[in-house]
Parts: C-alpha cells; sequence; structure tokens
C-alpha cells in the first residue's frame, strides 16, 4: 500500500480508466448470455472458472463446441442490442475515488469496445451520459483504441486486460491492475486451456509480475484504490 500511494502522489499527465471490468463488472453477464445463446451446444454450462484469458475462443469448452470468434461477436452484439450495457453503472467508490483524482488531473475513459460493437460510440456515449446524470461525473474524453499504450498523454492506466497492460509497463507507463482470472495463474487454467494459450497466458502474466510493485499495482477492487488515494500525500483530505 505505501509504495501504492507514493505512485499515486507522483502520477505525471493525465489518467486513463479502462470501462469494462475496470469501471464496470461485464464479466458475470458475459456468462449468463453465454449459457442462454449456446447452451444447446456446450458439453456443460460456462461457468466463472473458465473464464480465465481474453479472447474467450482460445478456452477448450467453447473451442470444442465449434463456438469461434465471430460467435462470441454475435453475442456481444445480442447483449448490445438488448440496451444491456448501457444500463451497468459503476460502484459509488469508483465515482467517489475518480472524482478525487479529478481534482488534480484530467480523466479520460479509454476502451477497446470499438470493433466489437455494431455501434461502440453511440452506446459508449449514452452509457456516459446516463452515468454523469446519476453521478455527476464525466470523462474528460472517451477514446477508443486498441493501441492504449500509445496515448503518450496518460501517465497512468488503470485495466484489467494483461494484453494491454504489458505494453504499457514495457512503456514505463504505471498501471493499477483490476485482478481477474484473465490476468494471473490459475491451478485449474492448464486444465481450461490448450496447452498453447496455457504456455502464452504464462509467459504474459510472469512478464507482467515482473513489474510488480515498481509499476504494477495489483488491486482487488475500487476500495483499495480509494484507500491508497487517502493514504497519498496530493489526494488525502
Amino acid at each position: 500500500m505505501d509504495n501504492f500511494a507514493k505512485m499515486l502522489s507522483n502520477v505525471k499527465g493525465d489518467i486513463g480508466v479502462d470501462i469494462d471490468d475496470t469501471m464496470i463488472l461485464l464479466g458475470p453477464h458475459l456468462i449468463t448470455y453465454m449459457n442462454n445463446l449456446f447452451s444447446d451446444i456446450l458439453s456443460r454450462p460456462f461457468s466463472e472458472r473458465d473464464a480465465v484469458i481474453h479472447g474467450m475462443e482460445k478456452i477448450k469448452l467453447l473451442k470444442d463446441a465449434g463456438i469461434t470468434k465471430e460467435k462470441i461477436l454475435y453475442m456481444l452484439k445480442r447483449m448490445e442490442s438488448d440496451g444491456f450495457i448501457e444500463k451497468i453503472m459503476p460502484s459509488d467508490i469508483c465515482i467517489d475515488s475518480l472524482k478525487i483524482m479529478s481534482k488534480h488531473h484530467s480523466i479520460d475513459f479509454i476502451t477497446s469496445r470499438y470493433g466489437f460493437y455494431d455501434d461502440a460510440i453511440g452506446m459508449t456515449s449514452r452509457w456516459h451520459e446516463a452515468l454523469f446524470k446519476k453521478t455527476g461525473f464525466k470523462a474528460r474524453k472517451i477514446i477508443y483504441n486498441h493501441e492504449k499504450h500509445e496515448e503518450n498523454h496518460i501517465g497512468l492506466f488503470f485495466d484489467d486486460n494483461p494484453y494491454f497492460v504489458v505494453e504499457m509497463l514495457r512503456k514505463g507507463k504505471p498501471v493499477v491492475l483490476f485482478d481477474m482470472s484473465s490476468n494471473r495463474m490459475n491451478s485449474h487454467d492448464a486444465s481450461i486451456l490448450p496447452e498453447e494459450f496455457f504456455i502464452e497466458k504464462k509467459l504474459l502474466i510472469e512478464e507482467i509480475e515482473k513489474y510488480n510493485d515498481t509499476l504494477l499495482f495489483r488491486v482487488s477492487g475500487w476500495k483499495d484504490v480509494h484507500d491508497a488515494l487517502l493514504s497519498s500525500q496530493r489526494f488525502s483530505p
């Protein structure tokens, strides 16, 4: 916590915050939609235990059932057309943390939604408007970029996706990583993933963990962030 609070006190530049599974919890809803749409071809229900990697088509259960990236994109677009994703709001402690940081830094939302949905910009803009109406908080801007590490004005990233995070770390950018089974090694990974993807994940996580407590700060949720902010020199009341 001391290193985390110290890092927060010394951020240079703007702050970039991911939306899905960082600000809002999308994972459990993906599992529900997965089982509703593909129950007839899955050998068993998809569960949280299976969600061990980004790029769900790499998971054995889905791969064996013939669920491709295209079918997963179809599922995401179903969620979009239902208007479901727009209704998921962040926790109060998330918004409070963003408001605290916004006193000293501009906050941008950085998302890789573009390309996964039919109208990622419209959907996210409507969500952002609803967020402002509900909480009084809005980002300076929303950035749609799959190469988040190229946003050089960002001095601190909040994210959950290890593929994005490793690029940020390689550029020397500090990252607050929201702990999920997809960004750490789990005892059951080898039974969930084909060998090639298990090795891919293992090498990725090993590289990320080399930055632990220097540039990488793993948190269980926004309470950890909030506590560190209140412990930091810059943000404490």
